[in-house]
This record gives C-alpha cells, structure tokens and sequence, in this order.
C-alpha cells in the first residue's frame, strides 16, 4: 500500500467547467450474475447480490460525457471508518464483492451482432478531488469488461446500468475506509478515487453516466450508514473530476484538466457492495467533549477547537484484552508538523481548563498521578498519531501506573497548538478503557 503523503501534498487544479449531454430516457438495466462463458453478460436477470452498498451515488441519473478517443475520467468518493463524522461507517476496510456503473451508449448489443463497448475500471484507497493522477501510484484493482451490453435499438443510443458480480468472476478487492482506514478530520484526505475508460475506437459513442445530485438527493442514502429512503449522493462525492488524454490536445476538443460541471452538481453513476459490514465495535468509549471550552472554542464532537476551527479526536481500535495486547490508540485534527503526548490516569474526575482545553484525565483507583506515553510523537504532514501495543508500554511505568486485567483506565493527548485562547497547548477528547484478561 502506497503513502496518502505525496497526494495530499499535490494541489488540486483550478476547475474548468463543461455542460454534459442530457442522458437517454430509455434506460436499461443488466447484471452479470455467472462468470463469463463466452458471452459474460446476461440481461433482464438479477444478479442476486444481497450485499449492501457501501458507496452509492445512483439517484437521478441525467446526464452523460460523450469519450471522444483515449481519454480517462477520474473522480472520487468516501467510503466511512468507524470513527468517520458526521456519518458513521462500520469497518476500517471493505472487500467490494458488487459493484454497479452507469454509461450512454450507441453501439450495438452483441446479442444482435454488435461489439458492444469494453470498459476499464481502476480504484484506489486514497486520492485528492481534482489532484493529478500522475501523483496516485498503482491502483489497487484494475477490472477490465469486455462485451458489455449496447443498444438494443441499433441507431439510437441508451442509458446502460450495468451490476457486476465481482466474487462470481473472482474481482473482488479490498479498498481502506477513509482512504488509509482512519478518519483524518479532512474531508479532501479521506476519499477514494476510481477511474472509467471505454476502450477501442470509442469516438463519442459512449461515455460515463452521472448521477446523485445533491439538491435532489440526500448524501449516503439507500447505502448501510443511512436510513433515508430512496437514493442519494455518493457520501464525500464532490462537483469536479478529472479528464487525461495521452493526446493533447484532444482530437474532438474535449477539455483535460480538473473539470466541474455547469449546471449541475454531482459525480459518475457508481454503487459499490460490501459484506459483511461490521457493526461499529470499540475496546472502550470517549467522553469529555469540547463543551465549555476555556475561550469559547467548543467543539462538542471532538476535543476543543484547535487552530484550525475544530478539535482534534481520541478514538481507540483492538481490544481492550491485557493478554492480546492488540489495543491501539489513534488520534487526528492534531497540530501538523507539531508534537503529542498520550498519557492516562486511573480517575475521570470533572473537566478543568488546562491551555486551550479541558482535562479530563487525572490520578484515581490505586495511580498516585498520571503516566506518560513519552517521548512526545511527531503528528506529521497530517496532524496524527497512533500508539500501539498500549498494555505492553505500560509496564515501563511503576507498579501503581501499569494496565492489568480488571482496572478501568482513562486517556488524553495533549498537543502544541499556537491558536485559539493562546495558551499554547490543546487536548483531544478523553478515552476510557475498563482492560479484560
């Protein structure tokens, strides 16, 4: 797995803006539901995937982008962590076992002795919105189709919903929530990006469908983290792509570059099933949240607000067992470039203002004091820690301050941070853990 470092550091480009096509009416939906035989798609059958979608940008698909020649379109989408806000995901990785594309075509079926068009699909964990491809490594899946269904009515084009099942054709791949796992209080650094490339002589036949705009249609709708009905906008989807051509410039004049589009506000047609989806599942809780901060700089779903306008998060992942000693404790919204300290106490008593935020954490249950997990971190480009193997580092501590089965222990990190009330130093949220055997 490549860094998400060398992307977040590319800026995104100033976005063109284009008018797409207004998509056929007629729409039609296929699956592949066997893996190829011959032919490998199958209309007007169910694929039978049951798997809920974790990504899904599907409603009200209206409107198309004609591929003149070589052309690749890149665009991006976020699939939710555990820890991610405002929505709520269930895992820190997804195995994509379904997946569903949108596309307006004129070719022929094969069923009624046409080619039909062939497509190229490339997906990987992290990107930036409008980056240069150039900076995003090797995919994490390619998935190549060949034969895909055209029009059955040779001569006009049609609107193509195509589901394709991935484990029945051994595809199936891996994509990390929130782009490397953990969500990172950024919305540009959590996002997937995936790419769609028709192959062969395409000549503006057809072209990538979009979908999900965001006036009409609810963000995450129809996949497992909501429960609004219907369809909706892709979560993290947002109103620009990318179009690259080894030709430049294009042969018909298709614009390259960052693109957005005019009139209209959202992504390509894409829906992505995973199973299972994990029920959210923590070793211990957060507490002490950025209420009645020291200057008014509260933030009440993380800790209080830092520099940057909102607080940096405490969250913890593993389990909370002495013996497997699988525990790690990560934070984000730090202070870049900057230093973090963890330290834990055994008493929670009521919040008091230290620097620019509340501490939470003090001595209690047997620990004269607290314990620090030092030296301080590095926070790094993204403002970001992890500590693992917490039970283990324990031990260099007295006997009064190390993790042992049974004992509830509370954590905070304490971080520089230069901005509001101007004390110098910030804290995340708290953390408790009650440690098993």
């Amino acid at each position: 797995m490549y860094s998400i470092l060398p992307l977040l550091a590319v800026a995104a480009a100033p976005a063109q803006e284009v008018l797409p096509r207004k998509a056929p009416a007629a729409v039609r939906r296929v699956v592949v539901a066997d893996a190829p035989t011959g032919v490998p798609w199958t209309s007007g059958r169910s694929a039978g995937l049951t798997q809920p979608f974790v990504y899904a940008n599907r409603c009200s698909p209206s409107a198309w982008y004609p591929q003149c020649g070589l052309e690749t379109f890149y665009d991006t989408g976020r699939l939710p962590s555990e820890g991610s806000q405002p929505i709520v995901g269930g895992a820190a990785s997804y195995r994509i076992e379904g997946l569903e594309f949108g596309y307006v075509t004129s070719e022929t079926d094969p069923a009624l002795g046409g080619s039909g068009p062939s497509v190229e699909l490339r997906f990987w964990s992290v990107g930036s919105p409008c980056a240069s491809p150039d900076a995003l490594g090797a995919p994490d899946k390619v998935l190549v189709l060949t034969g895909l269904p055209g029009t059955d009515t040779p001569g006009s084009s049609q609107t193509i919903l195509a589901e394709v099942d991935l484990t029945a054709l051994a595809e199936d791949f891996v994509l990390l929530a929130d782009g490397d796992g953990a969500y990172d209080h950024d919305p540009d650094a959590d996002l997937f990006v995936w790419s769609i490339r028709f192959l062969g002589k395409v000549n503006g036949r057809t072209g990538p469908l979009f979908a999900g705009n965001p006036d009409q249609c609810p963000e995450g709708a129809s996949t497992a983290w909501s429960s609004s009905p219907g369809e909706g906008t892709g979560i993290g989807s947002r109103n620009n792509f990318w179009i690259q051509s080894p030709m430049s410039p294009s042969p018909c004049g298709l614009v390259q570059g960052c693109v957005t589009f005019t009139g209209l506000q959202n992504s390509f047609y894409l829906g992505l099933r995973a199973d299972p989806v994990a029920a959210p599942s923590h070793p211990g809780y957060p507490f002490c949240f950025g209420v009645a901060c020291p200057c008014a700089n509260d933030d009440p779903d993380f800790g209080c607000a830092n520099v940057s306008g909102q607080g940096a998060f405490l969250m913890g992942a593993g389990s909370p067992s002495v013996s497997a000693d699988d525990l790690i404790l990560t934070s984000f919204g730090l202070q870049p470039l900057s230093f973090a300290l963890l330290f834990h106490g055994g008493g929670a008593p009521l919040p008091m203002g230290f620097g620019n935020a509340r501490l939470c954490v003090g001595s209690g249950g047997g620990a004269l004091g607290l314990y620090r997990y030092g030296p301080p971190r590095a926070t790094g480009p993204l403002g970001a820690v992890s500590i693992q193997s917490i039970a283990s580092l324990s031990q260099s501590f007295e006997v009064g301050g190390r993790i042992d089965p049974g004992e509830t222990w509370y954590f905070q990190i304490w971080y520089r941070d230069p901005g509001a009330c101007g004390q110098g130093s910030n804290m995340t949220n708290a953390y408790g853990i009650s440690f098993l055997p």
